[in-house]
């Protein structure tokens, strides 16, 4: 009776499937957990010995884009065990590429952040210079996260060329409006 439960069909998956799939998922995420509460707390702990402060940037932007990803990583591993309609199985892929999309630019921007603030600041430290990496941040950040929609857009199989053309396009118009 049990081979006869566990051999039974469920929207074309057999309740084994499911069950192993929910051991991956179940196993993916507690090793992230581990990894997290672990390894982290352990460079952590290093880091505060250390006098630079890359290390302590290079925990953050770990906890904050890796630890994320990895955890869609356990749940993406989980569903391709499982027979998916097409639609849900696209779908899934969507998500993933939009959500390493946006972690690339998240680690991208940090990074740009991270190295102006400290390479320039601590160079020369001046009012000026930090009034202008503050006004300078934002848009930075804007020219990575569009260039990340593109890449993404590009990615899903949208034709972009025409958008880059216009892009092009509004850049001359803005240049010629700000004269």
């Amino acid at each position: 009776m049990f081979k006869e439960i566990m051999q039974t069909t469920f929207l074309n998956n057999r309740v084994v499937d499911y069950i192993v799939s929910l051991a991956i998922l179940v196993i993916g995420i507690l090793s992230v957990r581990v990894v997290k509460s672990i390894v982290i707390a352990r460079l952590k702990k290093w880091a505060e010995k250390t006098k630079t402060n890359i290390d302590d940037f290079l925990i953050t932007i770990i906890e904050k884009t890796i630890v994320p990803l990895l955890y869609f990583g356990a749940f993406y591993i989980a569903t391709r065990g499982l027979y998916l309609h097409p639609t849900v199985s696209k779908v899934i892929d969507v998500l993933g590429v939009i959500l390493l999309t946006f972690m690339a630019a998240r680690f991208t921007a940090a990074t740009l952040e991270f190295l102006l603030k400290d390479y320039w600041l601590k160079k020369s430290p001046d009012e000026t210079k930090e009034r202008n990496i503050r006004a300078i941040l934002p848009a930075i950040k804007v020219i990575i996260f569009g260039l990340a929609l593109v890449f993404l857009l590009d990615n899903l199989g949208f034709k972009i060329s025409t958008v880059i053309a216009g892009l092009g396009i509004g850049g001359v118009a803005v240049a010629l409006a700000s004269q």
